[in-house]
């Protein structure tokens, strides 16, 4: 005898197993080293934007 589609049960289990791939895949890319690189890599480029945004504005 299997559980209801709505089971509060099954509801709950599939909630944990859900929760649980979510912090495996969580943490795969929090050990990943990389990661800091390339939020260096984009506060350079935001660093520019009000050069260009004042080019814009002086059109």
């Amino acid at each position: 005898m299997g559980l209801a589609v709505d089971s509060v049960v099954k509801i709950t289990l599939e909630r944990d197993v859900q929760k649980e791939n979510a912090m495996e895949a969580f943490g795969v890319w929090s050990e990943r080293n990389e990661i800091k690189g390339g939020i260096e890599y984009v506060d350079d480029i935001r660093s520019g934007w009000d050069k260009r945004t004042k080019r814009i504005d002086n059109v």
